[in-house]
């Protein structure tokens, strides 16, 4: 089930870059910055439904991963958001 405020999310980051590619062209998508950022957010987005269906096997009972599992990843989005806001506020390039 996807949670309303992903698809917003996603609506909303999908409607900056068409303002982005209206002002600028689309070349910037293809800088190594953005692919960072990009790549952030698919991941994030991924980790985001496994989460989803991990909540509910939990409720269920039926979970595999055990409480150090869930400790050792606890910090998977926080170096996620690290690498996507020093991508975009650097915007470096292999230039």
């Amino acid at each position: 089930i996807l949670n309303p405020a992903m698809i917003l999310a996603w609506v909303f980051g999908l409607w900056l870059i068409h303002i982005d590619v209206s002002a600028r062209g689309a070349a910037f998508l293809a800088e190594p910055w953005m692919v960072a950022k990009l790549a952030g957010v698919f991941m994030l987005s991924g980790w985001h439904g496994f989460l989803a269906a991990q909540r509910k096997k939990i409720a269920a009972g039926t979970s595999k991963y055990s409480g150090k599992f869930w400790r050792m990843t606890n910090e998977v989005p926080f170096v996620l958001a690290i690498v996507m806001v020093l991508s975009v506020t650097t915007e470096w390039t292999f230039r």
